[in-house]
């Protein structure tokens, strides 16, 4: 059963998710603003959910008043806590950063996490860096049984 707080993420997310199908700016602006003003006590105890929801909603140029620069910090650091905080979206967000850094490693440990969460970005993702190499030989023997478990979301009591 959900939980208040679960719930009124999973409404700002939704929220968030027209935001980005809607047309009429007038709109989309109302949906964002109702997004920002759900997570708003969210963000104050620094939930990761919200945090990782707050990174999404960063804007650059524009009207918006923030460079390309701030905009990359500001979503650095909520992107990095909102990870540290295990959300799943945050971890898969962040391994994707870092993937595209070259920096395979510390990526699929981060999908890998997320892919346990159930989070079926990161489960594709953590497949595909096990089965084309991105592990070394002895990360890719802590993945194997009970991984396979995790990438092909057999395993139901995830750790």
């Amino acid at each position: 059963m959900e939980t208040m707080i679960e719930s009124e993420l999973k409404e700002a997310q939704c929220l968030l998710d027209s935001y980005d199908h809607c047309i009429d700016e007038d709109r989309a602006e109302k949906l964002k603003a109702l997004a920002k003003e759900i997570i708003a006590p969210y963000l104050e105890i620094r939930n990761p959910k919200a945090l990782w929801l707050e990174s999404n909603m960063i804007g650059y140029g524009g009207d918006s008043g923030v460079s390309e620069e701030e905009f990359k910090v500001l979503w650095f650091a909520l992107i990095k806590e909102s990870a540290d905080g295990n959300c799943p979206e945050a971890q898969y967000d962040y391994g994707c950063y870092l993937y595209e850094r070259r920096e395979y490693v510390e990526a699929v440990g981060l999908y890998k996490k997320s892919a346990y969460q159930g989070y079926r970005c990161a489960q594709w993702c953590f497949g595909l860096d096990t089965l084309n190499g991105k592990l070394t030989s002895q990360e890719l023997q802590k993945c194997q049984n009970q991984d396979w478990e995790v990438l092909t979301g057999t395993q139901t009591n995830l750790e």
